[in-house]
């Protein structure tokens, strides 16, 4: 297949989490590089592309890693904006963090009333298994509630499990939203196509 006929599809995944949960630590290890137990809490938002070419199709999982701190949550409304898949991160041995997964949810009903979202709920340091703080049936519970998928994980201990469970959701995210992913994809590129002929008639073009 010749590359340049491969069409390609953004599907725009959030991970959102209180600070100190281990969102960056999670992402970056599922991308390849090696867990840092010293990586800084971010203010901004992590972002990398994970690519997965099916047929004559590419689809771009663009991953975002938003701040989990409260001075730093307004960050999150502007990128809720086409978000397919939400990952809600809590730490198991933090039962607090776990709690405030209802404040994160607030701020995505708020904000995206229409937008169907697909969830995920990691129970992240899970191999810390002596401090948990979390019931791994709690976290089940909640995450049926979401209608979503529950996964205990560890950034440290346990990277190619996650990686695993990550890239067979995705795939089966692709199966089950290909119509859907396919009529978005076209939206998208009807809004920009009339967004750039509105820019050249004002620029007198």
């Amino acid at each position: 297949m010749n590359n340049n006929q491969i069409r390609n599809i953004n599907i725009k995944v959030l991970f959102l989490g209180d600070t100190k949960v281990g969102k960056s630590s999670l992402i970056n290890t599922y991308f390849g590089n090696e867990f840092d137990p010293y990586m800084y809490t971010s203010n901004t938002y992590d972002y990398f592309v994970k690519k997965i070419t099916k047929e004559d199709k590419s689809y771009s999982f663009k991953i975002f890693g938003m701040p989990g701190s409260e001075r730093y949550r307004n960050l999150i409304i502007p990128n809720l904006k086409q978000a397919k898949i939400i990952v809600l991160v809590f730490d198991m041995t933090n039962k607090q963090t776990f709690l405030e997964l209802d404040l994160f949810l607030e701020v995505i009903h708020e904000n995206l009333r229409n937008n169907k979202l697909n969830f995920i709920l990691i129970g992240n340091k899970a191999d810390l298994i002596e401090n948990w703080k979390v019931k791994e049936e709690d976290g089940k519970k909640f995450s049926e509630i979401l209608g979503g998928k529950f996964f205990l994980s560890s950034a440290k201990n346990q990277v190619g499990e996650f990686r695993d469970f990550l890239d067979g959701y995705f795939d089966e995210y692709i199966q089950a939203n290909k119509d859907e992913l396919e009529n978005d994809n076209n939206n998208q590129q009807g809004i920009l196509l009339n967004e750039n002929r509105r820019r050249r008639a004002n620029n007198g073009c």
